[in-house]
């Protein structure tokens, strides 16, 4: 078995090996700290494609996605969420306490949470690597004025990377590391329950990561069976994220290889790509196109490649099924800034606990 991960991000790790070693220009390496934008999941050769049926016309009820054990009010569950400052292990008590109870907000930020602290474990990780690897280039530089001037500029990126990280790590003190499955089981729970946001990022794929793929099968399998109805939860309840992932899934059009979790979920739909996509172009950018470009021609690209394909009747279909999600579906709301570029890709980046505190989608 591999080792386990620490229980807390390491404290110390960053700015003496900055200090000691020798590398880039910290300008160019501020990538490094900056988690990089999410690609879809591949799909495994031979993998069998979307298994499920069409996309169902029919709203999905609130039945068809219970959670396994019901929520159960308290005056701690109705109280706010604790304060986004505060040290994750000194709440972690009281969110798994909300949690058990059936609050699904507490479970979304457990999830987050927990995902944020081994996040920056990683990140921390390849900053260390990055040090290492560029101190080993340097110490080849011939010219010694050279060598010692990007010594410095090494040293000095060592110091900002480890200052902002072990500022973060300060928020993950004492927190152990998670089982995979449990933390699949907290965004479940909190999608489940109605929470839109945990509803977006848990249909999209979010919970699973690629390295964990084989100590999540199972899990992975129960999902095959549930994301493509939580999607359309998630997008009747007026979620912008829901109805473009949801779209990008149905279209088929991103064909480089690679596929998101979801795009993997359901049987490609044109019709209903076309209907969905036409839906985000009246909501989120007819209005107001300046607002948000990259958007507007994201969709645009989309709608000009769908009809280009299109016969008349399916034209006509998906303009029936637009109609109805007109008068079924809560209007998406234009949001201030969308992942345009990630969601082009059939990706979302992680949310941050942040996000938890979004209402409950309405039943049906």
């Amino acid at each position: 078995m591999p080792a386990d991960p620490p229980s807390s991000p390491p404290r110390r790790r960053l700015v003496l090996p900055a200090l000691l070693a020798a590398g880039t220009v910290a300008g160019t390496a501020w990538w490094w700290i900056d988690d990089p934008p999410p690609s879809p999941a591949p799909v495994a050769p031979g993998e069998p494609g979307a298994q499920a049926g069409t996309a169902p016309d029919r709203p999905v009820s609130r039945a068809e996605l219970r959670p396994e054990a019901g929520a159960i009010p308290t005056a701690e569950s109705m109280a706010p969420l604790p304060p986004l400052d505060a040290p994750f292990d000194a709440v972690r008590a009281q969110l798994e306490r909300r949690a058990a109870r059936g609050d699904a907000a507490a479970a979304c930020r457990l999830a987050t949470e927990y995902q944020a602290c081994e996040n920056l474990r990683y990140r921390m990780s390849a900053v260390d690597e990055r040090i290492r690897s560029q101190g080993d280039a340097i110490a080849s530089i011939a010219d010694a004025d050279q060598r010692e001037r990007a010594m410095r500029e090494l040293a000095a990126f060592g110091e900002i990377a480890g200052d902002n990280l072990l500022r973060e790590a300060a928020h993950c003190d004492g927190v152990p590391a998670i089982e995979p499955a449990r933390k699949i089981d907290y965004w479940r729970q909190a999608a489940l329950g109605g929470n839109v946001a945990a509803m977006v990022q848990y249909a999209n794929g979010n919970a699973f990561r690629h390295r964990e793929t084989l100590d999540t099968l199972q899990a992975l399998v129960r999902y095959r069976g549930e994301a493509e109805a939580i999607a359309r939860r998630a997008a009747q309840a007026g979620s912008a994220e829901a109805l473009l992932v949801l779209a990008n899934a149905y279209s088929g059009l991103l064909d480089t290889g690679s596929r998101s979790y979801l795009a993997q979920v359901v049987r490609p739909d044109r019709i209903e790509a076309l209907a969905l996509y036409r839906l985000a172009a009246e909501r989120l950018v007819q209005q107001d196109r300046d607002s948000d470009p990259a958007l507007a021609s994201l969709i645009d690209d989309a709608l000009a490649r769908l009809d280009e394909d299109a016969t008349p009747d399916m034209r006509a279909d998906a303009e029936r099924r637009l109609a109805e999600r007109r008068r079924a579906w809560t209007p998406p709301q234009p949001a201030s800034s969308l992942p345009v570029r990630a969601i082009a890709y059939g990706g979302l980046p992680d949310m941050g606990p942040e996000g938890c505190g979004d209402a409950a989608a309405p039943a049906p």
